[in-house]
């Protein structure tokens, strides 16, 4: 356990190049929102369009929050091991961050017919929400961080037929990534559980 905490922190530097990319692609959002350009807003709609429809089915906390987690769970680790290619890691660091704002802006154009005014959400709801950033983030920008590193050595690798950087990077990822990944699951479906239990 311990080890993977200290080879999951090796790879600060690359966590925060990993930010960087990421903070790059949601300052591209807007342009891209605005100028209407449809091939880079496709994917993203059909998010929000998921999205609304998972909310307007009112699931409990505990289900919204396991969907969540194994959504998120999946998904970086595919991330992480697509490092393998040259890039990659970079790529969907930044198109990640462009998409986070792009499902958001989009979800406000989908009509709902149970769309009411609705009164500010009280404080516990606040700091889950800003729970789920501080756990969520950190847990995708190291995950990416493992995976930039991962990228000189893939024809090392390959030639040695030595996989074992990858098998550290799985350890590290389920002994430490994967449970953080639980609590901002539950921690965020109960923020966003709110909007449609009141």
């Amino acid at each position: 356990m311990l080890e993977s905490v200290k080879f999951v922190l090796h790879h600060t530097l690359y966590a925060s190049l990993a930010a960087m990319l990421f903070a790059a692609g949601m300052g591209c959002a807007t342009p891209v929102y605005q100028r209407r350009m449809e091939r880079l807003l496709s994917f993203p709609r059909w998010v929000a369009l998921k999205l609304r429809g998972i909310r307007e089915k009112k699931p409990s906390v505990p289900a919204l929050g396991l969907f969540i987690f194994a959504f998120n769970g999946v998904a970086m680790l595919v991330y992480m091991l697509l490092g393998i290619i040259p890039g990659m890691g970079a790529v969907i660091s930044f198109f990640t961050g462009l998409n986070v704002i792009l499902i958001g802006l989009l979800a406000r154009e989908i009509p709902s017919d149970g769309d009411t005014p609705r009164r500010p959400p009280p404080i516990s709801v606040r700091i889950c929400g800003l729970m789920t950033l501080l756990l969520e983030l950190p847990c995708f920008w190291y995950t990416m961080g493992m995976t930039l590193w991962m990228t000189p050595s893939l024809f090392a690798m390959w030639r040695s037929a030595d996989w074992s950087p990858i098998a550290q990077r799985v350890t590290a990822y389920l002994t430490i990534i994967l449970p953080i990944l639980f609590v901002s699951a539950m921690v965020e479906a109960y923020a966003v559980s709110f909007s449609y239990r009141e």
